[in-house]
């Protein structure tokens, strides 16, 4: 009934990590491929539990450390990342920067090796990059032993589509600000000639209503 419970949580598929938009805007990389670049720079790192970045990593670790590149926390939890994003059952319906998962062979159900997806061939195998206790980060191949056959499924984080649109409404929020700005400066000047205006008409009223007559 657990392994249900999951399962079915897993197929909802969430995107409940940390990150403002500020914190995309301002991140190292604004696409998927500048991420893998910085990614691919850590093969031959070694493999330590609970690292994640600069000089060691664990898989979760390897992952949460890719998408700080973005901006996003995501919790270097392999547990947890299986929650995130959006569910991807078939591998030719992956891209570059998903989040795959393997089973044990002995157990489907139960997710023991995740990496991120670096090249999808078009037979649907592909490559990803991970971190084995032997060998640190590495790239592997969906058809190297131990995962052949184990693809339980994928998630998608986030996409350059969503990173551009976000940084969009970014730049489109402050520009609304500038132009706010701006229109409180014209007021501010229109205040300032009011007022100007006001002041000479006092000055008008005075004189013309406190000296003396003549009468004709």
């Amino acid at each position: 009934m657990k392994c249900k419970l999951l399962l079915a949580a897993l197929l909802v598929g969430t995107s409940a990590f940390a990150g403002t938009r500020a914190d995309i805007v301002n991140a190292p990389c604004t696409t998927i491929d500048a991420m893998m670049a910085i990614v691919l720079r850590q093969q031959q790192k070694p493999f330590a539990v609970g690292a994640s970045g600069n000089d060691a990593f664990d898989n979760p670790g390897l992952v949460s450390f890719a998408y700080r590149q973005l901006g996003l926390d995501i919790p270097a939890d392999l547990t947890a990342i299986g929650t995130q994003g959006k569910k991807i059952t078939t591998p030719k319906k992956m891209r570059r920067g998903d989040i795959a998962f393997f089973c044990n062979s002995l157990n489907p159900k139960e997710i023991y090796h995740l990496g991120i997806v670096q090249h999808i061939n078009e037979d649907g195998t592909f490559n990803f990059v991970c971190v084995f206790p032997d060998r640190g980060v590495i790239i592997a191949s969906s058809t190297d032993p131990g995962f052949n056959g184990n693809f339980m499924y994928a998630t998608r984080i986030t996409s350059d589509e969503q990173i551009k649109e976000i940084r969009a409404n970014y730049q489109k929020d402050l520009a609304a600000i500038e132009r706010a700005k701006a229109d409180l400066e014209k007021a501010k000047q229109a205040v300032i000639t009011a007022e100007n205006r006001v002041h000479d008409l006092e000055n008008e009223f005075a004189k013309n209503n406190t000296a003396p007559l003549i009468m004709k």
